[in-house]
């Protein structure tokens, strides 16, 4: 399964460092999120969210499996 994260970056046509721009951190941050590690800032989480327009829900349903 290709990670959500991965998914939109794809389809949205950008690079791991143009993504990696859009949310202000370095290329293997995004590569370690493409491969499911969660990120540990709550602001950087709420980053994401607010760049991808997706729920963390749907990013990493790993750790934000809905109830």
């Amino acid at each position: 399964m290709i990670p959500a994260l991965k998914v939109w970056r794809l389809a949205k046509g950008l690079t791991v460092l143009q993504a990696s721009e859009l949310f202000g951190v370095t290329f293997k941050t995004v590569y370690k999120w493409e491969a499911g590690v969660l990120p540990r800032s709550i602001p950087l989480l709420a980053r994401i969210e607010l760049v991808t327009g997706m729920t963390l829900h749907e990013l990493f349903p790993e750790y934000f499996n809905p109830l």
